[in-house]
């Protein structure tokens, strides 16, 4: 049956990384029964090792919680790079607020957060905003606040959050989503 051989699957990976030789901090397995991976696949499962992959930026003075499917530059080299650029080329100062949308676990905005007023995040994935929330909190970060939801559906309520009187507001979508429409 299929859950025999996913049982012997797993047994598998698991005798390979029993010893962790590897380095490997977090094992997980997910099922695609067809190509289009559609309704049939099943949401990934851990079966071995921490139940998140941990991560720094910022020359290691940041650090963030990456659950399976949540969304995380992994070239943490080039995202140091880009986030030391964005505060560069934005001028953000203790007036700006920053919109980090599509912000994944948080991590722009967590960059950002100590040179900015106050950072709003909004991202789909319900696994990225906690990781996200849980990081903001893991690395002392108060001024920053995550949404759930749609970016088209969640702009308007995160903009009423916004005082009136702010004209110092950045906007940042990394990597830039096809999936936004031309009125957003």
């Amino acid at each position: 049956s299929d859950e025999e051989i996913e049982n012997k699957i797993v047994a598998s990976i698991r005798e390979c990384f029993k010893d962790n030789i590897h380095g490997v901090s977090s094992v997980y397995i997910q099922v695609i029964k067809d190509r289009q991976g559609s309704a049939n696949t099943a949401l990934p499962r851990h079966i071995d090792g921490s139940s998140h992959i941990y991560e720094t930026l910022m020359d290691s003075s940041l650090k963030f919680r990456i659950s399976p499917l949540s969304f995380f530059q992994i070239n943490t080299s080039g995202a140091e790079i880009l986030y030391k650029k964005i505060i560069e080329f934005t001028n953000c100062t203790q007036n700006t607020i920053i919109l980090d949308i599509c912000c994944g676990t948080g991590t722009i905005g967590i960059c950002l957060a100590k040179s900015v007023k106050h950072v709003y995040g909004i991202e789909i994935n319900k696994d990225a905003i906690e990781d996200a929330k849980y990081n903001a909190e893991m690395n002392n970060i108060s001024n920053i606040d995550f949404y759930c939801g749609s970016a088209e559906k969640m702009i308007r309520n995160v903009f009423s959050k916004i005082p009136s009187d702010c004209d110092d507001v950045v906007a940042i979508i990394d990597p830039p989503r096809c999936g936004l429409t031309s009125d957003f």
